[in-house]
């Protein structure tokens, strides 16, 4: 009986997957850090903000995000993400490393670039990123595995000088990430 019960949740897993990436974009786009938003701090945990968007059909964005030690030389970014489905958390991505407050803009922008586009590919683009609004400013995104179901990968802000061939580069943001599907039994929000 438990292994046709381990089934039916696989394959309820499998056609509920496609409604979380969804989700997800849309959540991402319209009310996560990357779009601007902020949210609400979140009490004990001085610096962290939590930032919550739901729908009708039972599905849940939460986001907590914060800098640590941001007066350092070195703050830490942390970022993590959940998505729920009728009050089961499903899906979660961790996000942290070094990050330099003032590449804020334009790492949220390099985010939204493919969160636009309806695509998830880790971080952002599979492609260095470029704006021209920040062109001292290099995106990149290395995707190790995987997929919106099981992922890992890092990401880099450094210095673009075009040039002078790219001779000199400091690198500004060094994070890695990591996260998919954690299954209907695990890390229930109720």
């Amino acid at each position: 009986m438990l292994f046709v019960q381990q089934k039916l949740r696989a394959a309820s897993m499998l056609a509920l997957e496609p409604l979380l990436q969804e989700f997800f974009l849309e959540a991402v786009r319209k009310h996560g850090w990357a779009a601007g938003r902020e949210g609400d701090p979140v009490p004990g945990s001085p610096g962290f903000n939590r930032i919550a968007y739901g729908e009708a059909k039972g599905f849940l964005f939460e986001e907590y995000h914060g800098v640590i030690a941001p007066s350092s030389r070195r703050p830490t970014f942390s970022d993590t993400i959940f998505l729920s489905y009728e009050g089961v958390r499903l899906w979660r991505m961790l996000r942290s490393g070094q990050f330099d407050p003032k590449t804020k803009a334009f790492y949220q922008e390099a985010l939204m670039e493919n969160y636009r586009e309806g695509l998830f590919i880790g971080g952002g683009s599979d492609a260095p990123f470029e704006h021209k609004d920040h062109p001292e400013y290099l995106y990149e995104n290395k995707l190790s595995f995987g997929d919106f179901s099981g992922f890992q990968g890092s990401e880099i802000v450094r210095e673009h000088h075009p040039a002078d061939g790219e001779k000199t580069v400091r690198v500004y943001d060094h994070l890695t990430y990591v996260g998919g599907i954690l299954g209907r039994d695990t890390c229930p929000t109720r």
